[in-house]
């Protein structure tokens, strides 16, 4: 069995990557256009209801939900994906010599390079929409990291835990339609009652999403790094756990396949 360590276990991801990328892409332009409609459509009726008839009060508000939603969309469709990569591989891995790794990795390297090409076909716009400086992105290149950690210890956690306890797929669904309205996302956390806000202080998606929505206001750089820290130390907690998870649980998954 490979391990993350070893060159094949990479050469094994980015050949999957590849192909996945060729089999939506190859001809057609209809495949690019298929991946981004989702977030597309997802932000722009969002962003009408919530500004335009709900009359939401926040300053560049489609910016805002960009920032939010789409690291949503991220998380919670590579979280769905990765749950459920090892069994619907099955085969695939008792017939081949290919890595469990590579299998879950590469489903979330395929769903982050859609993420970003969603997200830059929906900032141009919003660029000639808003008065907003293209500067303000390099910030997005710190936060970003923790978000790919973040969502790749979950997928790796819970690809795993699927394996053992076959009913975790319908229990992510739920608690992802749950975590979605109690996730500071389409309105701010301002918005949250002072009672109430320890729900958003303890939600690990907000952690996450929080330093790249922070960008979309007129934010001060102490705002930025402490919210980073806060997204890196929920990040990396959770990517030792998984590690640890994984190599107790190691023998059980791979005795399955």
């Amino acid at each position: 069995m490979t391990t993350l360590t070893q060159p094949i276990f990479i050469r094994q991801t980015a050949k999957l990557v590849q192909a996945s990328l060729r089999t939506r892409y190859r001809g057609t332009w209809s495949g690019f256009l298929w991946v981004i409609l989702l977030p597309i459509f997802t932000f722009g009726a969002q962003s009408y209801a919530f500004h335009y008839i709900l009359k939401m009060d926040v300053e560049h508000y489609p910016l805002f939900l960009l920032t939010g939603l789409l690291p949503w969309i991220f998380i919670s469709q590579s979280l769905d994906m990765s749950a459920t990569s090892l069994l619907n591989n099955a085969k695939m891995l008792k017939s081949f010599p290919i890595s469990p790794y590579a299998i879950v990795l590469s489903q979330i390297t395929d769903n982050f390079i859609n993420y970003l090409a969603a997200f830059i076909v929906l900032i141009i716009p919003i660029k000639l929409w808003l008065d907003w400086p293209l500067g303000h992105l390099i910030y997005m290149i710190v936060p970003l990291i923790s978000l790919f950690i973040f969502v790749t210890s979950a997928s790796f956690l819970l690809s795993a835990i699927n394996v053992l306890y076959r009913d975790t797929k319908f229990i992510l669904s739920f608690f992802l339609s749950i975590a979605f309205f109690m996730t500071p996302i389409f309105y701010p956390v301002d918005f949250i009652p002072p009672n109430m806000r320890w729900v958003a202080d303890y939600n690990v998606f907000y952690s996450i999403i929080r330093p790249i929505q922070i960008l979309s206001t007129q934010f001060s750089m102490d705002d930025y790094w402490q919210a980073n820290l806060k997204s890196y130390l929920t990040s990396i907690t959770l990517a030792v756990f998984t590690i640890y998870y994984w190599r107790k649980k190691r023998n059980a998954i791979f005795f399955i396949f």
